[in-house]
């Protein structure tokens, strides 16, 4: 019973078994909106990896030689 019910009033779709997208966030899109947002001081004071650097870091880092 359960969640069938609900299926054709509340839920659109199952998204039990999904994997959360990942958002592309821009510095620029983030500084714009970091005043009237409260929330993590990292976030708003840009302290953050967007997704294309942290692939770059990423690879930096596998790419690195350890001694």
């Amino acid at each position: 019973m359960g969640i069938e019910i609900l299926k054709g009033k509340f839920i659109k779709e199952d998204v039990t078994n999904k994997e959360p997208n990942n958002p592309n966030f821009s510095k620029s899109l983030n500084a714009k909106y970091a005043g009237s947002i409260r929330g993590s001081v990292r976030l708003s004071s840009g302290r953050y990896y967007t997704n294309d650097e942290w692939e770059k870091r990423r690879k930096e880092l596998i790419d690195l030689s350890l001694p």
